[in-house]
Order: structure tokens, then C-alpha cells, then sequence
């Protein structure tokens, strides 16, 4: 259906049945669907295909009517329903796997959200002291307790997991609310039809039984990576896709003063990138950015020495100085030492930074990568540079950082104003630039 209990996107569902539409069109004689029994037969498949059809299209529109008129999810799921040819449609639309519940609260929550139009769900009271509150207005654990006892025995097992819910919320450990919930979903999980719901109850109830053991579980989950993530497969994955993982994985706790630039190269098939952290939030950069190209040619031994920053894209490991200079130095080791140098005029202190750079590829290609903090590494590529090194148009990883240097504190207009404009076409956002302060205010000028 339009939902699965693993977690998907919403599922357009006026997208499939337009989809289902195009494939009756074809009036193929065979169809083998990925879920359930081949089709043989022109009407066979034409039958199938229209009944599968019409039951997402009655479950859309039936849902987006009662929305219409006020319903909220709970009360959909009790209004929609599948009318008989189409529900008594064996096997291709019982509720093997998918159900019409499910389904409902996808088409609200895609429509609408998770706002029901309550206010009380704005900001409600938190679980734990929720269900605290609860407990004491129903006289107590044991009362409560007592009660989804007789709900289980009187075979309204929905309600007594619901209530013993409330006591394990308040104590995760309750032996007796825990054996109660457990109980309730087994038999809940016996006599479903559904996979998916039957799974869920049964596992969760292993979970309350203390019958899950964590290392084994993590193990199984391993194996399970083994098979699904084969080297073949993971050849198969995009640098982008493969970094775009970590992004999500970032610990705000940890990274919460955090930034730096973490930089990866693939010659493989010939791409960088890096992974910025600021401060709990992580970016994903390519390493060279899109439509622009470093120059060739370069010879580094003529680009070291002293540059003046001109201007720049403000970022935070520049945050407020002015008289900007970058040094550049040959390093034993066959890379560039880089001594990046700015004065903060309101404070009226230096603030400096040392850094390393190295090709990432060709020599005589205007493309290094640099670190000012460790073994995280960011783009730095030379995009205009002057016939006799007197000054250079440089970018980072993205059109985030951009820098107009020169040989001199100041930079004569025209020339600038070409560079301005060369960063433009390359759209960079040329209007944010900032005028980086190099006159008699400087230290030492």
C-alpha cells in the first residue's frame, strides 16, 4: 500500500494510479508483479490491474472527502473502508501486508502533516509524566495493573497492552506490566493476518520477554549488512551517496563546538569532496565547484610567498578580521605550508592560523587541497590567476568560499571588477562579498 511499517515516504497515490492506468494501456497477455502470483491472460491482467486500481484510488479519494469534512487520522481509519469486491478481492488486495489503516494515515499525514487541527497536540504533556498523571488518577499501579489484568482475561487484549503501556513508561523495568503487554501482544500477533503487524507484535513481545539478546541481534544485523551491502553493490554507490550518510550521523553533543573539513578524494572515478562540520550541523561540499574549473598550467613555485585577501566570502575561521594575508612555503614533505594571518580592529588582536596544502592531482592543474586542522582536508582551487602571479581568484569546495588576492594590499578597479564579474558569471553570490580592510589601520602599514 502507500505505507510500510519500516518507514518510507509518502506514496503519491494519484501517481500510481495514473502509473496502473498506463500499464492497462499496454493490454499485456502476462505480468509478473513483484508482490504476488504471476497473471496469465489479456482479461486476467487487465482485471487484476484495474482492481488494484480501483481500490487505491477509492482508498485516495475516500480519504481526501472525509478529510474535507473535519475527520482527523483516528476517525478516518474507522470511516474508510474498502467496499466488498474490492476488499473480498483475494489475493492481490487483502491486508497480507498492507493495510487500508495505514494507508489512510499516509494520505492525512501527506496532505496535512501530523497537526490534527487540536491545539492540545502543540506542545502535549510528555509521555513518562503523562502517564504518571494517569496512573494516579486511576488510584494507582496496582488498580491500573489490576485492570488491563481483567482486560486481557475478558480477550480485549488492545486495551490491556494500552494500560500496562502506562505503568512501563513510569518504570521500564515492571516484571507484571511488562508480562501483561507482552501476553496481550502474542495473542494479538496470533491471530493477525497481516505480516508486517504479526512481525511487530511478536518481536516486541521477545523484547518485553527479555528473550532478545542485544549481541546477537547486533551480530545478525552485521551478517545481514554482508548480504545486502556486497562489494559489488557498494562500488555501485555515488561518493555523494555514500558521504550523504555521514551527515545524519552527527552527534551534536560532541560537534556542538565543532568546525572543521573533512576532505576525501576517489581517483577512481576522479571526484573530491568535504564534509564541513559547524557546530552540529554537517554540509556536504564538492571539492571543485560545479561549472567551474581550476587553471592549468600553474606552476606553484611562482604562487608561494605573501598574498593580501582583497575580499571574500564571510565564513567563521575569518569571522571579523581585516588585514587578511595567506603565505605560502615550500614544506619538506613536497607540500605547501600555509600561514593564514588577520587583525580583528575591534579587538585589536592578531588572530593566526597554520595549515598544510597538497595537489590532489596534476601539478600544473591549480587545484590543492588544504587543512588548517589535522587530517581534514577542504577544496582550495585557483580559478583566474594573473600571467605574473600578481594576483588570483580563489574558491573552496563550493560557491560558499570565494577569495579575490593580490600581490599588494590594493588592487587596481578595473581589475577587480573583472574578477568580480568572473565570479559572477560563475555564480558565486558576488553581492556578499566582503571588502576585506588593507590601509593604514593595519599593524605595521
Amino acid at each position: 500500500m502507500f505505507h510500510t511499517l519500516r518507514g518510507t515516504k509518502f506514496r503519491d497515490p494519484v501517481q500510481w494510479v495514473d502509473s496502473l492506468d498506463k500499464l492497462r494501456a499496454y493490454r499485456a497477455d502476462y505480468m509478473v508483479p513483484l508482490h504476488g502470483r504471476p497473471v496469465s491472460g489479456q482479461d486476467a491482467v487487465e482485471e487484476v490491474l484495474r482492481m488494484t486500481r480501483d481500490g487505491i484510488a477509492y482508498i485516495h479519494d475516500q480519504t481526501v472527502r472525509w478529510m474535507n469534512k473535519g475527520l482527523t487520522p483516528d476517525e478516518l481509519v474507522e470511516k474508510v473502508k474498502l467496499p466488498p469486491h474490492l476488499a473480498g478481492y483475494t489475493p492481490y488486495l487483502r491486508e497480507y501486508y498492507g493495510t487500508v489503516k495505514h494507508s489512510v494515515r499516509q494520505i492525512y499525514n501527506g496532505y496535512l502533516g501530523w497537526f490534527q487541527g487540536d491545539p492540545v497536540d502543540l506542545d502535549p504533556t510528555p509521555p513518562r509524566q503523562k502517564a504518571e498523571r494517569l496512573i494516579a488518577m486511576m488510584g494507582g499501579r496496582e488498580k491500573l495493573l489490576l485492570e488491563a489484568g481483567n482486560a486481557y482475561l475478558k480477550g480485549d487484549y488492545q486495551w490491556a497492552a494500552e494500560l500496562a503501556g502506562y505503568a512501563i513508561r513510569v518504570d521500564h523495568d515492571d516484571q507484571l506490566a511488562r508480562d501483561i503487554k507482552a501476553r496481550s501482544f502474542r495473542k494479538l500477533g496470533y491471530a493477525s493476518m497481516n505480516i508486517n503487524w504479526r512481525n511487530w507484535y511478536l518481536m516486541s513481545a521477545m523484547e518485553l520477554e527479555g528473550k532478545l539478546d542485544g549481541d546477537e541481534i547486533s551480530q545478525r544485523s552485521i551478517e545481514m549488512r554482508k548480504v545486502f551491502l556486497s562489494p559489488d553493490m557498494v562500488r555501485s554507490f555515488t561518493p555523494q551517496s555514500f558521504l550523504q550518510n555521514w551527515v545524519t550521523r552527527i552527534d551534536p553533543e560532541k560537534a556542538g563546538d565543532v568546525e572543521m573539513i573533512l576532505g576525501f578524494s576517489f581517483p577512481d572515478v576522479g571526484e573530491q569532496w568535504a564534509l564541513e562540520v559547524r557546530r552540529g550541523v554537517a554540509q556536504l561540499h564538492k571539492g571543485i565547484p560545479e561549472g567551474t574549473e581550476p587553471v592549468t598550467g600553474f606552476e606553484l613555485e611562482r604562487y608561494l610567498g605573501e598574498w593580501y585577501e582583497i575580499a571574500r566570502l564571510d565564513h567563521s575561521f575569518e569571522e571579523g578580521l581585516d588585514c587578511v594575508t595567506a603565505t605560502y612555503s615550500l614544506r619538506d614533505d613536497g607540500g605547501v605550508k600555509v600561514i593564514n594571518r588577520g587583525y580583528n580592529l575591534e579587538a585589536q588582536a592578531w588572530d593566526e592560523a597554520e595549515g598544510r596544502a597538497y595537489f590532489i592531482d596534476d601539478e600544473s592543474v591549480g587545484r590543492l587541497k588544504v587543512s588548517f586542522f589535522g587530517p581534514f582536508y577542504g577544496g582550495y582551487n585557483v580559478l583566474e590567476l594573473d600571467d605574473d602571479y600578481q594576483w588570483a581568484l580563489v574558491a573552496g569546495p563550493n560557491r560558499d568560499y570565494l577569495w579575490i588576492l593580490a600581490r599588494t594590499p590594493t588592487l587596481e578597479g578595473d581589475v577587480e571588477q573583472r574578477l568580480r564579474q568572473r565570479a559572477a558569471e560563475l555564480d558565486f553570490p558576488t553581492d556578499e562579498l566582503i571588502d576585506v580592510v588593507q590601509d593604514q589601520t593595519c599593524p605595521g602599514r
